[in-house]
Formats: C-alpha cells, sequence, structure tokens
C-alpha cells in the first residue's frame, strides 16, 4: 500500500534476513531528537535474560550517548552494581525487565534500593506483563519509572531524561511521581481515537464501562454478548478492532478468536487481518500465551484503565493526532466521610466516569440489577450443589465487583469462584451469606441522599 516491498532471506541452519523497502521523499524539517547533553557521562545498566532485547536497549541508549553495560539476570547485575560502585564508576541508572530467571525485578529493586552503597541509583522496570496494580508496586518500591513493553525509542530516552534529572531519593521516598507512559504523554489526554470497535463481552458492567471509555474517545462501538455474536457481528461488519473477552458464555473468547482467524484466510471471506485483543481478569504468563496461541495480538487486564485502553487504540493504529478542546468539568458523585470503609469506592468510580453523575448512577443502577440476578444464580447453584456453575456465577460478578470499585464484594466473589469447587456446603453457604449482606450493604450505600444526591433512586 505504500509503494514498497517486503521479503525474506532464509537459509536452514544459518538464519533469515527479513526486509522491505521504501521510496520515501526528503522531509521538509528534520527529526528532533531528545537533547542528549544530560547524557554524556551516565552510565546505564540493562538487566534482561533475552540478549535481542539487551541489544535492542543498548544500542538506542548508545546511539544517545550513554554508556552501557548489560546483565542478564538479578545475581549478575547485583555483582556488576557492587564493582562499578567499588571502582567509583556507579550506574546512574538500571533498566531492568519485570521477570527475570532468578528473581523478579521487585525483588531485584528491592535488593537495590535497600543497599546504602547504590542507594542513588534509579531504577526503572520494563514490562510485557502489565497487570492491575503493579504499578502501585514498584511505586512503593520506589521505582522512578514504569514502562511497557515495547518501549518506543522516544519515550525511552526521554524517560532517562527525566530521571536523571532528579536525584533517587525523590523516587524512593515517594516525593516524585513515578515516570509512566502516561506522564511521558500527558499531551495526549486530549488525543482523539478514530474507528470501528467491536466489544465481545458478556458482563452488562464492564459493557457499559469499556463502550463509554471508547466513545468517549472517539471511537464507534459495536456490543457483542458472548463469543458466537462475535464472529457474527465479524462476518456482519468491518472493524478495526475487536476487544475480546476470555471467559464467556455460549462461546468463550479463544474459541470465537480462532473462528475469526479461520474466516479471514477461507476464500469467501478473506480480508485483511484484524487486531483482536484480550480482555481478561487474569493476567498470568501463562493466560497471555494461550490468547497469544489463540490468535490474539494484545493482552488488557480488567478492569481497564484509561491509560492502557489509550496505548492500545494507538499501538493499532487508531490514534488521530489532532487534539480536540477537553470537555467541560462534570462535577463527579461525592464521596462521604465514613468510620468504616464505604462499600463502594467512590472516587475511583468517578475516575473511570470521567466525573459525569449520570453516567455514574447509570453504572452503579446497571451493576445492583446484575449483581441481584447474580446473587440468585449463586444461590441457586449452592442449592444444586453446582459448583462449576457456582464458579462461574462468581466470576461474572467479580469482575463487575472489580470494574465498578466494590472492593468487599469483589474479594467475596474472588473466594467463591477460587474455592468452588473445595468449600464445603456449609462454609460455601456461610460466605454467599456475607455477600448477600455486603450487598446489601451497598443498596443502602447508593441510596443515601448524601451519596447519590440523584433525581432517580436505585431500587431496594
Amino acid at each position: 500500500m505504500m509503494g514498497g516491498q517486503v521479503g525474506v532471506v532464509s537459509e536452514v541452519g544459518q538464519g533469515s534476513t527479513f526486509f522491505f523497502t521504501l521510496s520515501l521523499e526528503p522531509s521538509d524539517q528534520a527529526a528532533t531528537l531528545p537533547v542528549v547533553a544530560i547524557a554524556h557521562g551516565r552510565r546505564i545498566l540493562i538487566v534482561d535474560d533475552n540478549a535481542t532485547n539487551r541489544r535492542v536497549l543498548g544500542e538506542q541508549l548508545t546511539h544517545a550517548g550513554y554508556e552501557i553495560a548489560s546483565a542478564k539476570d538479578g545475581a549478575d547485575a547485583l555483582t556488576l552494581l557492587n564493582q562499578a560502585h567499588a571502582e567509583a564508576r556507579s550506574f546512574d541508572a538500571v533498566i531492568l525487565d519485570y521477570q527475570l530467571p532468578d528473581m523478579d525485578g521487585a525483588t531485584l529493586g528491592e535488593r537495590i534500593n535497600s543497599n546504602p552503597l547504590l542507594a542513588n541509583t534509579r531504577l526503572v522496570t520494563l514490562t510485557s506483563l502489565d497487570r492491575q496494580g503493579d504499578a502501585q508496586r514498584f511505586r512503593a518500591l520506589g521505582f522512578a519509572a514504569y514502562l511497557t513493553k515495547p518501549a518506543r525509542s522516544r519515550e525511552l530516552l526521554d524517560c532517562m531524561q527525566r530521571i536523571l534529572a532528579g536525584e533517587a531519593r525523590q523516587w524512593q521516598m515517594e516525593s516524585q511521581p513515578m515516570i509512566t507512559r502516561g506522564v511521558l504523554n500527558q499531551l495526549d489526554a486530549q488525543q482523539r481515537f478514530h474507528g470501528k470497535v467491536l466489544l465481545v463481552e458478556d458482563n452488562a458492567v464492564n459493557q457499559k464501562v469499556a463502550s463509554r471509555y471508547l466513545e468517549r474517545m472517539g471511537c464507534t462501538v459495536r456490543i457483542a454478548h458472548n463469543g458466537l455474536e462475535g464472529v457474527t457481528a465479524f462476518e456482519e461488519d468491518a472493524f478495526d478492532l475487536i476487544f475480546m473477552d476470555v471467559q464467556m458464555p455460549v462461546m468463550d473468547g479463544l474459541t470465537a478468536t480462532g473462528k475469526i482467524r479461520e474466516l479471514e484466510m477461507t476464500g469467501g471471506h478473506k480480508r485483511r487481518r484484524i487486531p483482536i485483543v484480550a480482555l481478561t481478569a487474569n493476567a498470568m504468563r501463562g493466560d497471555q500465551e494461550r490468547c497469544e496461541a489463540a490468535g490474539m495480538d494484545g493482552f488488557l487486564t480488567k478492569p481497564i484503565e484509561i491509560e492502557r485502553l489509550r496505548e492500545t487504540l494507538d499501538r493499532f493504529g487508531l490514534g488521530d493526532r489532532a487534539s480536540t478542546p477537553v470537555p467541560a468539568q462534570i462535577t463527579p458523585v461525592q464521596s462521604v466521610k465514613s468510620p468504616h470503609a464505604p462499600p463502594l469506592n467512590l472516587s475511583r468510580l468517578n475516575e473511570i466516569t470521567d466525573g459525569d453523575s449520570e453516567f455514574t448512577r447509570e453504572l452503579i443502577e446497571t451493576f445492583v440489577t446484575m449483581s441481584a440476578e447474580q446473587v440468585a444464580e449463586l444461590a441457586l447453584a449452592l442449592d444444586k450443589d453446582d459448583r462449576a456453575g457456582l464458579a462461574r456465577a462468581a466470576h461474572k460478578l467479580k469482575g463487575a465487583c472489580a470494574n465498578i470499585y466494590a472492593p468487599a464484594m469483589r474479594d467475596l466473589s474472588y473466594r467463591l469462584e477460587a474455592e468452588a469447587k473445595t468449600l464445603s456446603k456449609t462454609d460455601a453457604k456461610q460466605l454467599l451469606l456475607s455477600l448477600e449482606k455486603e450487598f446489601e450493604h451497598l443498596k443502602e450505600f447508593v441510596n443515601d441522599p448524601s451519596v447519590m444526591p440523584a433525581p432517580s433512586r436505585v431500587a431496594s
């Protein structure tokens, strides 16, 4: 489409060379690279068990003027750090992979920060397994930056400039905000997106949250309630991106993805490959590998975070760099002071609804209606001693609770799902009773006029 060619030359036992050609006109403006004066004399240690990753990062940083060393695991890194200190050539920063063969990145970072001899070393983690809460965890451990893979060259260099302009102690004491991709792309907060998105999700609360996010960013959204509906929608319409829940009734997301990939390759339906991004509450390495094996191109954990969603849309070409005015501020639903932890975290809920009180009420009402159905389904499954049905209903309720920030209900649902097969019937009934009480507490909370001063009320 761009007038070039792409190809490969490969020889068994020797290797492969992949290439592409493009005919391009000279630009009127010279490319502007970040100022590299700060790089002079700065030493950075790259820690990654993948040799290719070490080489790519090393070349990017060396080209920018940094002095680079690398280590293949945590033990090797600690040896190099201590040796560099003894030689009075300490490293200014360490870029470390989250998953290392001998210790994870968090453990390595903790050991570095706890060593007074290495106290002025700034820590940056790179991760492909971006799980809910990980950024907060690394912030608490004193990391200066948290970036997801693949890290674009400009982002990486901008990140290094920012962290080297400050002292490591600022992040260790949490007096300085940790650098993330969102911080680096603050101007993108007004970025608009375009394109038609298929959202395949069976949970009504998750549907509302994700579709509202996407529509506010400028996308057109079609919702499918299970994998089979998703495949049908794919056959009927053209989409730029598909978000696919993994666990769904009728047809799960992995099966639906396989069906779509088959349809893309058949003669009657042959078309361009549509990116499919997994939506899942599970964020283990095995889950990500199963999604990739099924033909998925990305992995987004639930509850969805706006920053991660923006990154995903941008990654798959739905970004529009033309800025638009920021919408007028909408008065958010107010949180209330309570001597006990409230059943609903309205502060976090206001973040995902962007302070839109009407949407907040709509989301809560949908949640209460759906939760009533799920609690009844849990009771029926337990009465029939249907442990698989109990786990399915608990899983669905857990996802909605996470998206609406109802922590107590989420934790109880999680226990019911995780222990559905092993709990005695008596213990399961007690757990369900606790869940029902927490649900009643939540309904009372949102019906309190001081919490939800709305014209409509959630039915008890």
